[in-house]
């Protein structure tokens, strides 16, 4: 592993992983720390339950959500943990490398990718009548991750209606294991003021080399460089980074090595 003061601009994330321990059951990597150390987040716990991730464009905000995502699928088996991934700004040609479009095709997504409106308020309804039967029966299992890249599309198109579905899965989701982890342009906060002024237990923002105002910013690069703050804790770190060519060859492993997909309950 690289020396804080002679850092590759990424961290791979299957480099990163290969010198970890065997991961428990909902934990994901996020990538490494200044000191060179593996930064790892239990989304399981209720003190790292949800995420938000902000910065503006091309500091590597989805390059956190693909590596937390992939690290969960490998952490843990489909009875454990589901992902839904939702993203309704797919449209447009961006660069696949930007997206969430590869992660979609991992065993333990509910669904294929979510990219209209529509469909992403009806899996939000979905999932807060589901969070409801799950206090009702007190179960939390499977954990459902929902990942939602691009926020401020999908509130400006779908409206309040979005935006109750989303504070209610944040406010009561964690005791019925349904998690939040989305990502979001810093200067899309005024559009979102409400929202992010909600409860976040996680807390990602993405900087820039030169621009942190950190004594020493130059031990990281400067795309792919966070300031955390998780419950009491502030870490700043390196994003861990997933090429699509090594994504799919994980999805292969995967789904060779894996039983089909478990749902909490039927989708409709």
């Amino acid at each position: 592993m690289s020396s804080p003061g002679n850092r590759p601009s990424n961290v791979h994330l299957f480099a990163l992983m290969e010198s970890l321990p065997v991961l428990a059951p909902g934990v994901g990597v996020l990538g490494e720390d200044i000191e060179g150390e593996p930064l790892l987040l239990n989304l399981l716990q209720d003190e790292t339950a949800h995420v938000l991730v902000t910065g503006e464009h091309a500091v590597g905000k989805t390059a956190v959500l693909r590596a937390l995502a992939t690290s969960l699928a490998l952490s843990s088996r489909q009875a454990e943990l589901q992902l839904i991934l939702i993203d309704t700004d797919l449209a447009g040609g961006n660069d696949p490398r930007r997206t969430l479009q590869p992660v979609s095709y991992l065993p333990h997504n509910l669904t294929g990718m979510i990219v209209s409106v529509a469909d992403a308020l009806a899996m939000l309804d979905f999932l807060v009548a589901e969070m409801a039967y799950r206090v009702e029966q007190a179960i939390d299992q499977p954990h459902i991750a929902v990942f939602i890249d691009h926020l401020l599309p999908l509130l400006v198109e779908g409206g309040p209606a979005v935006e109750e579905a989303l504070q209610q899965l944040l406010n009561h989701g964690t005791g019925a294991g349904i998690h939040l982890v989305v990502a979001t342009r810093r200067s899309d906060a005024a559009n979102l003021a409400a929202l992010l002024a909600e409860s976040w237990p996680v807390r990602l923002a993405g900087t820039r080399v030169g621009h942190n105002g950190h004594a020493g910013a130059g031990r990281l690069s400067g795309q792919g460089e966070f300031q955390g703050c998780m419950g009491e804790r502030e870490v700043r770190f390196q994003a861990a980074y997933l090429e699509d060519f090594d994504l799919e060859a994980c999805v292969e492993g995967l789904r060779h090595d894996r039983f089909p997909a478990l749902i909490a309950r039927p989708l409709p």
